[in-house]
């Protein structure tokens, strides 16, 4: 696989995975004040959404890459789907940058989600290492 074939590969699955993030959290901004008995504040709509996406991501990847893409064989497939798809997906970067959060209800709420994002992405990648080993996922 020549070097400009790995970097397409990859973009075609980031911008795959970006768009399907981008699809998720404007598909869902209509629930942000309509959700439950007692409206959330519309700042914490998005990052508790894109908290959601980055833990189903890194459970996807850590599943895939313990279970069927564990073999080095598999790059171009390793490139698509977790360099790239499930890179573009998740975004712990804009959940980083929600300055917004810090600048209405002070840094404590963003601290906490940013701690809360990165433990859920722990327990997401034990689990899909776990769910794929487990499962005897054939390579």
């Amino acid at each position: 696989m020549s070097p400009l074939s790995r970097v397409l590969t990859v973009f075609v699955g980031g911008f795959v995975g970006t768009s399907v993030r981008a699809l998720i959290l404007e598909a869902n901004a209509h629930l942000s004040t309509t959700m439950g008995a007692f409206p959330r504040p519309v700042s914490y709509a998005y990052p508790m959404r894109l908290m959601a996406i980055n833990t189903v991501g890194v459970f996807l990847a850590s599943w895939l890459l313990h279970g069927p893409l564990r073999h080095p064989e598999r790059i171009r497939a390793r490139l698509l789907l977790l360099t790239g798809t499930l890179g573009g997906l998740t975004s712990y970067s804009a959940l980083v940058t929600e300055g917004h959060l810090a600048t209405q209800h002070g840094l404590a709420p963003l601290v906490a989600l940013v701690a809360l994002s990165a433990s859920l992405a722990a327990l997401a990648a034990v689990g899909g290492r776990l769910a794929a080993v487990r499962r005897g996922v054939p390579a």
